[in-house]
């Protein structure tokens, strides 16, 4: 017992420690260190609403000022979670993640035979997900573009699955791994974990150009670019396409929500199932604009012809 309550105490501090690590680098990530960052924010925040939620006009101030907030939560907690797999400290990753409002987990139970693609946008501290669903006993794949993991971090893909690979050799916990979203048989690698029963978690809302393999996807009064790739994941595999909501209730708190799988069908075009996928970011956003934590590239996503 002396043991368990000297460890319960050691993962204790540790995770304080992770979360302090994490908050000073939200705070090199806020206004303080980072003014010229956040204030192109801020600008592009007004500017979304303007063009497209003009009935939020008067509560733009609200909506930036819980903007900054939620970016220090998100760098605060995501650095805190790398910080544990990295170091090897799933006990840890528990504690930071022990208030989480976990809900809808027996969806991810029924399917996962079948094969589940979960997904979710840029809302709240989404790009934890993975690291959440191994923590919770899931084998997990997810996308990575290589371009955005050299720019914000400093490292390959091959360097992160080496690290991962360690820390899903845990017990209680699933495996996880990531897979290269430009490579031309990245399509054949998430075929192959679906039939294994991992979970595929895909990221919609990062196509940044468009392409024969894009579709315009009506969103506010603007498009932005669908990717195709889901549809034919679809199409080779009859996995079942299901949402995850990860954010933050207005007591502080982070949930975790799996929600039932998209009513998606074989008679469906691909263009209509790219936009099942696509059409409830604006509803997400409609309920809380205050949590896009990436609005900034909103104009990089519109939807461009090519002609």
């Amino acid at each position: 017992m002396a043991a368990d309550k000297n460890t319960s105490l050691a993962e204790g501090i540790i995770s304080r420690l992770f979360r302090l690590a994490g908050w000073v680098v939200a705070r090199k990530n806020g206004p303080l260190f980072s003014g010229v960052r956040n204030k192109a924010r801020r600008e592009a925040i007004r500017r979304f609403v303007n063009e497209n939620c003009p009935d939020q006009i008067s509560k733009i101030d609200e909506i930036t000022k819980k903007n900054d907030e939620y970016q220090d939560r998100f760098f605060s907690f995501s650095l805190a979670a790398s910080l544990a797999v990295f170091f090897n400290r799933p006990n840890t990753l528990r504690r930071l993640a022990e208030d989480i409002d976990v809900q809808g987990l027996e969806i991810l139970d029924k399917y996962r035979d079948e094969g589940v693609i979960a997904f979710g946008y840029h809302i709240g501290p989404i790009s934890v997900v993975p690291v959440m669903m191994t923590l919770l006993g899931y084998d997990t794949t997810f996308l990575l573009r290589p371009d955005t993991i050299k720019r914000d971090l400093g490292l390959t893909i091959e360097q992160i699955n080496a690290r991962l690979k360690v820390f899903g050799r845990n017990d209680e916990i699933g495996e996880i791994s990531g897979i290269d979203s430009f490579s031309s048989f990245s399509i054949v690698q998430m075929k192959k974990r679906l039939r294994k029963g991992q979970i595929l978690f895909i990221y919609p809302d990062t196509v940044h150009t468009s392409s024969a393999d894009c579709v315009a996807v009506p969103i506010f009064n603007s498009e932005i670019a669908g990717h195709l790739g889901v549809a034919k994941l679809y199409r080779m595999t009859s996995a079942k396409i299901v949402p995850i909501d990860f954010g933050w209730h207005d007591d502080g708190r982070q949930y975790f929500h799996v929600k039932p799988p998209l009513e998606i069908h074989d008679d469906l075009s691909d263009e209509q199932i790219v936009r099942r996928v696509y059409q409830g970011m604006e509803t997400r956003l409609r309920v809380d604009l205050a949590q896009w934590l990436r609005v900034r590239i909103f104009d990089l996503l519109k939807y461009q012809s090519g002609e």
